[in-house]
């Protein structure tokens, strides 16, 4: 399957940031099924979510505060990514 897009064109943003409780992830208008995948600041995996929709949300209150980068991962490849902060 193709993206509709150019991934140069892909962004991925996180409402509200900084997050204590659930952040919101938008999508890219148009793009498919993909994986949404948060990785803490050691580059460690912390969560891997399969993603359908234009928004996807996100409980956090099992994360550490900290800085997070969330990836947009579709067919194998990160097509888009975002930094975002939790915090108590």
């Amino acid at each position: 399957m193709e993206l509709p897009c150019s991934t140069l064109e892909l962004t991925l943003q996180a409402y509200p940031n900084p997050v204590a409780t659930t952040t919101w992830f938008t999508l890219p208008e148009g793009f498919p099924a993909g994986t949404l995948e948060l990785l803490d600041a050691q580059g460690r995996l912390v969560l891997h979510l399969p993603v359908r929709d234009l928004i996807a949300e996100v409980d956090v209150r099992g994360l550490e505060p900290g800085m997070y980068l969330a990836r947009l991962i579709f067919e194998g490849m990160q097509v888009a990514e975002t930094k975002f902060t939790v915090q108590r």
